[in-house]
């Protein structure tokens, strides 16, 4: 029953002892195979060469950090025309050749840092016991299995920063699964076009309004219907209302009602409706703007130099 809870594997390992040190619960354990494979030539050996032992975390047991002292054989190869003379016993489905953590432990690690990443990520882990360096946790991220793409079906395609300002390149997402697919190196038609190509099931493209996308759309997955994204198409609608405000402004200032007897007392005023936070940070910034203007415009009455009034802007 002890060994059900604490060993990663019952069938391939056997347990020895448990000893707790402070916090901690050191799991003795040994190996149960009795024979091991080459890894170069695939010759079954059962001449053991010798034992070594292998420190490795493990997933905690209720509020105890657990670490297995693992002893393995190494086992000498019994083929003459092999390079390899020893060689140790492989465990793969409980710790990688020269791992210092069991799978199961790595792929709970590996789910946090996928999620939250690697600061947050050891923040969250520290009071689960699983604690790791947050420099870990993005290593367990790179280092893990790529995922295989399911067919697209709909895809949506927008740009993101690498550094921002100044290079940019493409993010492909599955809007169905509302998960992204790849991260390409630019935003130029030919690279996407290309990634498109790979996936002829793609019937959908949700894109922004860039030439290059168009483009990439057209000549990659010319089966698809090309589309506009929500936000793209709220942006449209509203550049659109504000043009046609714009033409129409002297008709609406038209509309509104002259008030032919102002209040006299101030309690007596018309309650205005506050602004929303965005609309007052516009109103400051215009405000700004409309000093510097004067400011430079009155510079520029008194006789200043371009090159002053270029320094006033800063």
């Amino acid at each position: 029953m002890l060994a059900e809870l604490l060993l990663p594997d019952q069938n391939v390992l056997s347990l020895k002892e448990v000893v707790q040190e402070n916090d901690v619960l050191v799991v003795t354990a040994e190996t149960k195979t009795k024979e091991a494979n080459c890894p170069d030539c695939g010759q079954c050996s059962l001449r053991v060469h010798g034992r070594y032992h292998r420190q490795i975390a493990d997933l905690p047991c209720t509020c105890y950090s657990l670490l297995i002292d693992l002893e393995v054989r190494r086992f000498k190869c019994t083929n003459d025309k092999c390079i390899r003379r020893t060689f140790t016993e492989r465990l793969p489905d409980v710790v990688r050749h020269y791992g210092r953590r069991t799978e199961r432990l790595r792929d709970n690690q590996h789910h946090v840092a996928l999620h939250a990443g690697g600061e947050l990520g050891h923040r969250l882990i520290k009071p689960l016991n699983l604690t790791t360096s947050a420099d870990t946790l993005l290593r367990l991220v790179r280092d893990g299995e790529e995922q295989e793409i399911h067919p697209p079906r709909v895809v949506g395609i927008d740009d993101w920063a690498f550094r921002k300002g100044q290079s940019y390149g493409t993010i492909i997402i599955d809007l169905e699964r509302q998960k992204p697919i790849d991260l390409l190196p630019d935003r130029t038609a030919g690279t996407v076009s290309e990634w498109l190509k790979q996936y002829p099931s793609i019937e959908i493209i949700s894109r922004d309004r860039a030439t290059e996308y168009a483009k990439a759309a057209t000549e990659g997955a010319p089966q698809a219907i090309q589309v506009a994204d929500r936000w793209h198409l709220l942006k449209n609608l509203r550049d659109a209302t504000e043009r046609f405000l714009g033409r129409h402004s002297r008709y609406l200032k038209a509309t509104i009602p002259i008030i032919e007897n102002p209040p006299e007392n101030e309690d007596d005023e018309v309650e205005m409706v506050p602004l929303a936070p965005a609309e007052q940070d516009s109103l400051k910034r215009r405000e700004r703007r409309l000093a510097l203007f004067e400011k430079v415009r009155k510079m520029h009455q008194e006789g200043g130099q371009s090159v002053k009034l270029r320094g006033n802007w800063k």
